[in-house]
């Protein structure tokens, strides 16, 4: 798996890393995941590697349901590498936030609930400096404020226009970009 140049050019396609970063990255996968296998405790290490953040698990639980594309329950080395891509430099705004309504979709049905978004504010909150002490509490008040512009006080299930509407302006939204930006 590791030296398959067919994995290696799928994984060219799928981001902006070279081939040559993309072998460099697969020889450390070798040695970190012999099996080529991670489970959600890996890719909470990755994360807090990647991204300097040391209170990453609850997002990066999120994470492993947004990387693992064949739903499978499993990441792969190259659903890794395919994912990690996603916050690679050059995604722009646009695509940003449609990767936080993705990751806040946890049950991948194209919509959020207002369950999906105080989850994913609590986890984004754990990362954030200022509100990690408070991160439930304020999850829930600041999540259900979010909810109510973006349905629109109707209660109904959000979709990607009316997330994207609400969360483009909102101080999380902003928080978040620049997280998964990995400014």
């Amino acid at each position: 798996m590791y030296e398959d140049e067919d994995i290696v050019n799928r994984i060219a396609n799928e981001s902006n890393f070279s081939k040559q970063d993309i072998r460099s990255m697969l020889e450390k996968c070798k040695e970190d995941y012999p099996s080529g296998i991670l489970t959600k405790e890996d890719l909470a290490s990755v994360f807090s590697e990647s991204f300097h953040q040391k209170n990453a698990a609850a997002f990066s639980e999120l994470l492993y349901n947004v990387f693992d594309k064949n739903n499978d329950g499993s990441v792969d080395v190259v659903e890794l590498l395919c994912g990690l891509a996603l916050f690679s430099e050059g995604a722009t705004y646009d695509e940003l936030l449609n990767l936080a309504f993705e990751i806040c979709d946890l049950n991948k049905d194209g919509t959020v609930d207002l369950k999906e978004l105080i989850k994913f504010t609590a986890s984004v909150y754990a990362l954030h400096p200022k509100k990690r002490k408070h991160a439930k509490q304020l999850a829930q008040e600041d999540a259900r404020k979010l909810y109510n512009e973006m349905s629109r006080n109707r209660k109904v299930r959000v979709k990607l226009p009316e997330f994207k509407r609400v969360i483009s302006k909102d101080p999380l939204g902003k928080y978040i970009v620049k997280l998964l930006s990995g400014e």
